[in-house]
């Protein structure tokens, strides 16, 4: 793959995240073009339109997909990419951007300009299928997603981190932990109540670690169980994973599986979503895409499989949130 003579196709949902962000892709898009690289740059907001321009692009030769947007558009975009050789580059511009953060991928204009004008590395990456759907970053069984099925419910509007508090708050009252069956490979691992994360970063929303030796590329699912029958116990769980101390519990069991069914007795609950959206309904199977697709990351010091996430991400993403 050569930076220097591929066209760059942007696709860009021009809605995405924080008012600040959502000019970037155009910026970086005409500075590309002033310094004499082929770029095709397209913005959308729908499903049907970001399937015929992946299609077009798919005809053309020697491209390099760029899209901008949130989780949810990352994941609609790459979902139409497996096993095509194709390479995508994100530019974040949602509200956590998982997938992005995991790869070290920059939020800034000049680090996806670097990136773009002189090289970064491609890798594989895995994708996480289940019924007629899929995910790339994380799933949740429980609280999380009853949590994220209640911001949907109710949005109007672009997810911040701040409409994630009425949700919260309503579900810490509320909320009554199900009884979930987890049945990893063949062998059932867990029948207790809590709530269950999966996926393959080893970073969640607020770069919780969940799942910190997930990798993206190594064609295994990561599972999280946190075994807790009430909203105290979680919380103490949570600390325990926010101070990287989940070993000393043995109520957080953590595994590696090529599939995972999770089931419960009861619908209540019981919420589903995938990178940030609501997901299937219970039961569901989940299976491994090993090597589904490629994308372009930061080359990294010494060849690490990851970069390492940025430094104060959140912090930068605080102050954007305050300026917009």
């Amino acid at each position: 793959m050569n930076f220097t003579t591929s066209t760059f196709y942007f696709i860009a949902n021009p809605n995405s995240g924080l008012q600040s962000t959502r000019g970037l892709a155009k910026k970086v898009s005409q500075s590309l073009t002033q310094c004499g690289r082929a770029v095709l740059y397209n913005e959308t907001t729908s499903v049907e339109n970001t399937t015929a321009l992946i299609d077009h692009g798919k005809t053309m030769n020697d491209i390099i997909f760029v899209v901008a947007g949130g989780d949810g558009t990352v994941r609609s975009v790459l979902s139409q990419l497996i096993h095509c050789e194709i390479p995508l580059y994100i530019i974040p511009t949602g509200t956590e951007n998982l997938l992005a953060r995991a790869y070290g991928i920059g939020i800034t204009y000049s680090a996806h300009l670097n990136i773009l004008k002189h090289g970064g590395k491609c890798r594989t990456l895995d994708l996480i299928k289940s019924k007629n759907d899929l995910f790339i970053a994380v799933a949740s069984v429980g609280f999380d997603a009853e949590v994220i099925k209640l911001l949907h419910k109710d949005r109007t509007t672009n997810i911040n981190w701040f409409t994630y508090t009425k949700p919260f708050i309503n579900q810490i009252i509320n909320h009554k932990f199900p009884v979930l069956k987890v049945i990893a490979d063949g062998q059932t691992v867990c029948q207790q109540r809590g709530l269950i994360f999966l996926g393959n970063i080893n970073q969640y929303a607020m770069a919780m670690p969940f799942m910190p030796d997930a990798i993206g590329d190594n064609g295994f699912i990561e599972v999280a169980t946190y075994k807790c029958g009430n909203r105290f116990s979680m919380f103490w769980l949570i600390l325990l994973t926010r101070l990287r101390l989940s070993t000393l519990s043995r109520r957080i069991v953590r595994l590696k599986c090529k599939s995972v069914e999770i089931s419960a007795a009861t619908s209540e609950n019981c919420a589903v979503q995938f990178d940030g959206e609501i997901g299937p309904s219970l039961p569901i199977k989940a299976e491994i895409i090993q090597g589904a697709c490629k994308i372009v990351t930061p080359m990294p010091s010494n060849d690490q499989r990851y970069c390492s996430p940025l430094r104060f991400y959140h912090i930068r993403k605080i102050w954007s949130l305050l300026k917009a």
